[in-house]
């Protein structure tokens, strides 16, 4: 799934109990490495990076937005030394935090 499809599934209003798994997922995990490329690729983004701050901003975004970000993010980390497996691993650990707390949610059922 690319950045821009997961978005999509993310800011569309029907996924809202998705948005707060992502949200409370942002919240748990260490950005605070990222919070630098996040405010280089981001200028109007802020200095709120709670989970619900990250998802209002990022889903009042358009598509071409989110593409330039995300691309940006990539050369950003690349500039640091940080290699596209470690974008990778953020994006797997998001995807594991999210998927936790849905079966949780399931199970509480």
């Amino acid at each position: 799934m690319s950045m821009v499809e997961m978005m999509e599934m993310i800011c569309d209003e029907e996924n809202s109990n998705i948005r707060q798994k992502v949200e409370m997922c942002i919240d748990e995990m260490d950005i605070e490495p990222y919070k630098e490329i996040m405010k280089q690729c981001n200028p109007e983004f802020g200095d709120d990076f709670s989970g619900e701050a990250l998802m209002k901003y990022s889903c009042e975004q358009t598509q071409e937005q989110w593409k330039e970000a995300d691309e940006c993010a990539i050369e950003k980390m690349k500039e640091e030394g940080k290699d596209e497996e470690e974008g990778k691993k953020i994006m797997k650990d998001m995807t594991e935090c999210v998927e936790r707390r849905m079966s949780e949610e399931s199970e509480r059922k």
